[in-house]
């Protein structure tokens, strides 16, 4: 199990200041993809629109910053989720080694046939 956790700003930034917000992982040393939305689009600025898709730094911070516009002061929502790694997003090394022996028996006896 996992916690996604935010923070930002200690102080309420004045309206147009530009700004860092960071979601963290608590429970996983492993990187992480991550995707934040914003629920405050009249508050808070993301650089890529409402969602943001992110990757942590991996390690006992395991942490990733956003960028952030505040276009007027007052409370803001952002929600985070974990991304599956089948989504085609990098997984780790030792993830993707673990199945390089299924990628070998599999190219050793071919595709199976599709149930009918």
């Amino acid at each position: 199990m996992v916690l996604l956790e935010f923070s930002g700003p200690s102080e309420a930034p004045p309206a147009g200041a530009q700004g860092k917000l960071s979601v963290r992982v608590r429970g996983s040393t492993e990187r992480l993809a991550v995707e934040v939305r914003n629920a405050s689009p009249e508050i808070i600025q993301l650089p890529r629109g409402n969602v943001e898709r992110v990757t942590t730094s991996g390690g006992e911070r395991n942490a990733a910053e956003i960028e952030a516009k505040f276009l007027t002061s007052g409370d803001y929502t952002l929600t985070a989720r974990l991304i599956p790694t089948d989504s085609g997003l990098p997984i780790s090394k030792r993830r993707a080694r673990s199945w390089l022996p299924l990628a070998r028996r599999r190219r050793e006896t071919g595709p199976r046939a599709p149930i009918a």
